[in-house]
């Protein structure tokens, strides 16, 4: 099978579902308007409209490469497109069949109505014949925003790779990353945005190693901006003791040795799909600590394996951070149920499968 992505090439989502189509014996095809390293597919790299400044650069880049993606399309002949990001600009002049689009939180949570954007989701959900989310709460909002695609909507989670993602030594990878062999560490991977809280997150942390001083915080920017990044780190500088600011950006392998120098997980999202970061901590063993949020309702449960916060103060996060960390439970076995968990329901391989079980079903019900 011809697949014909179309989806931001820096994404190492994009990248494992490549890797893992074509080693499957699919023929990959990618179209980007983002710089990537991803080798298991043919790339039709195109101008980023967001590259210069100029206020015409971004329309006339916007048409023309929604002209170039027709022409891919029209050479390439895939048997199916999948558009990841429902507002995406790149399919606004394609009408192909069989055409998926997958919505992620960073995407649907942000569309405003009246904005080039939401006019896009429009179109391309329209269009689809399948529509993808990864949680219900995103499935719930998507219907509401646009109620023609109820009969075409589905849940779909992608999973996480069980077989990378898993427990390992904790003291060898403290000790392979520079970190403190001892003491307590609680890692915030979601990112700086302000979506994710991370100046609660920072207030909470400061406030509980005033009594804890062999606690860390490893806190990591994600793809927030240069001036975001510099305000979080202003933040940080008044009190930087034990905590750790990650900047750049973290390649899998240094993820999985970060999830396994921690103890607990912080992710206190207004809002939120279900994160593949989460369920990758899940895996390493991570204890989490998540808001109150539909997405994560009955993924975590309060006290069987995990905490909630349902809060909006620094000092009720610092408290449940403190209730985590020295309260009486029995931490191995929240560890090694939430283990069990992710690799049965969030195996990536099975979810993979899944995927490609979609892709026959609507090519064998269209022709």
């Amino acid at each position: 099978m011809k697949i014909l992505l179309i989806a931001p090439g820096n994404s190492i989502h994009i990248e494992r579902w490549c890797d893992w189509l074509s080693s499957n014996g699919n023929d990959v095809v990618l179209v980007t308007d983002k710089e990537t390293n991803i080798t298991t597919a043919k790339v039709y790299k195109l101008p980023n409209p967001h590259d210069h400044s100029y206020p015409l650069y971004w329309t006339i880049t916007t048409q023309l490469n929604s002209l170039k993606v027709k022409s891919i399309v029209s050479r390439e002949r895939p048997d199916i497109v999948h558009l990841h990001y429902a507002s995406q600009y790149l399919t606004y002049r394609l009408n192909f069949s069989p055409f998926f689009v997958s919505i992620w939180g960073s995407d649907i949570f942000k569309l405003v109505e009246g904005t080039p954007g939401y006019e896009f989701a429009r179109k391309n959900l329209d269009r689809a014949d399948l529509v993808l989310t990864v949680s219900e709460q995103m499935k719930a909002i998507v219907e509401n925003k646009f109620p023609f695609t109820k009969n075409k909507l589905d849940c779909f989670t992608w999973g996480i790779d069980v077989d990378f993602f898993k427990r390992g030594d904790r003291t060898k990878w403290r000790g392979e990353l520079g970190l403190p062999l001892t003491g307590s560490f609680f890692i915030a991977p979601r990112g700086i945005n302000d979506i994710y809280r991370p100046e609660l997150i920072i207030q909470a942390f400061n406030l509980l190693k005033r009594t804890h001083k062999t606690i860390y915080l490893i806190l990591l920017a994600g793809y927030a901006s240069n001036e975001r990044k510099k305000s979080i780190q202003n933040i940080i500088d008044k009190d930087p003791i034990q905590i750790i600011f990650i900047e750049d950006t973290v390649s899998q392998e240094r993820m999985l040795g970060y999830y396994n120098s921690s103890d607990f997980y912080i992710g206190i999202p207004l809002y939120d799909q279900i994160s593949a970061a989460l369920l990758e901590s899940m895996a390493c063993g991570v204890i989490p600590i998540v808001s109150d949020i539909q997405s994560y309702k009955g993924l975590i449960v309060e006290d069987k394996n995990g905490f909630v916060f349902n809060g909006n103060d620094y000092e009720s996060l610092s408290g449940l951070l403190n209730r985590a960390m020295n309260g009486k439970y029995n931490r191995e076995m929240i560890r090694d149920n939430n283990i069990n968990l992710v690799y049965d329901k969030f195996n990536w391989n099975d979810e993979s499968k899944k995927m490609m079980a979609h892709y026959k079903r609507v090519i064998a019900q269209l022709y």
